[in-house]
């Protein structure tokens, strides 16, 4: 690959997602602030975009931690793949934006705490997760693990 190809490559817009299990079977759910500019108030599962020179699973460990106070341990390596081209006017719209969600368990006894990213947290079973306000790609990855017995 040449130079002007590498140039010609999109910029990625790449998503780490956990599904984050308890040993009841439950799923952690977090709730974005109400003051967030982008899906403001809508449940999600825990996670962020990949920075620049960012190894992809540390970036979910940091990401989890900063936003759950939670250190997880991933189960399975990939379990749940979208992506879709973004079309909003936001500042990526035109680039490929990539979810990947990894279905994880956490370590220790610690309780969960909040960022200013969310105001609340729920434990709730895969099928209350999905007749909630959840953002759809949350709700397909979460649909993908229950086809595939992972929940």
């Amino acid at each position: 690959m040449d130079e002007s190809e590498v140039n010609n490559l999109p910029r990625v817009v790449l998503v780490l997602r956990a599904c984050i299990l308890n040993n009841s079977n439950s799923i952690l759910l977090v709730k974005r602030s109400k003051y967030d500019r982008y899906a403001a108030g809508k449940w999600e599962l825990p996670g962020g975009k990949l920075k620049m020179s960012q190894d992809p699973f540390q970036a979910l460990y940091e990401e989890v931690e900063q936003e759950t106070g939670l250190e997880i341990v991933v189960k399975y390596d990939l379990v749940y793949f979208n992506g879709h081209l973004n079309q909003s006017s936001s500042f990526y719209n035109g680039a490929p934006y990539v979810v990947i969600v990894v279905a994880c368990s956490f370590t220790g006894s610690k309780e969960v705490e909040l960022s200013h990213e969310h105001d609340e947290f729920v434990w709730v079973t895969p099928q209350k997760a999905l007749d909630m306000d959840i953002k759809d790609e949350d709700s397909n990855a979460i649909r993908s693990f229950k086809a595939k017995g992972i929940l």
